[in-house]
């Protein structure tokens, strides 16, 4: 059997990826999975149009200017008519966590630790709350045994 974790494919994709390893492979049991961290999530630009992102190319949300800006793999976006405790609790599923008041972090971009800032894999530092340390502490040492390499 073959499992494949897959993100944003249509039918179009899941067709030709069974076709492709049929003749391959010569493999007739193929699994899809949705991976929780390649989600897709929507959110509303400020151009009022929607943006569709996969979850795991995000680094973090930060409130900011009553706007949230998205920092991603790809570029920044702003997004309105959202709060950052909402995109939290949205976003939590897919590995996500808030560790300030004004910063929803992706667990699984996380470098390092200090007393008062996490540093993300494409090098920003993102503000940690002291009360919320050990908490991202405590989830990021549960979530690493997760992470899919």
């Amino acid at each position: 059997m073959i499992k494949i974790t897959v993100c944003n494919e249509t039918e179009a994709d899941r067709k030709a990826i069974l076709h492709f390893l049929s003749k391959v492979k010569g493999e007739r049991d193929i699994v899809f999975e949705e991976e929780p961290r390649f989600g897709t999530i929507a959110f509303l630009s400020e151009q009022h149009t929607v943006i569709r992102l996969c979850c795991s190319d995000i680094f973090y949300f930060e409130y900011q200017n009553r706007k949230i800006k998205i920092v991603t793999t790809q570029k920044q976006y702003i997004c309105i008519n959202e709060k950052i405790g909402d995109i939290a609790k949205r976003m939590k599923q897919y590995g996500f966590v808030m560790c300030h008041q004004s910063f929803v972090v992706n667990l699984y971009e996380i470098v390092e630790i200090h007393s008062q800032e996490l540093v993300m894999s494409n090098g920003d530092h993102v503000y940690l709350a002291q009360k919320r340390a050990s908490a991202i502490r405590k989830e990021l040492r549960s979530q690493r045994g997760k992470i899919l390499i």
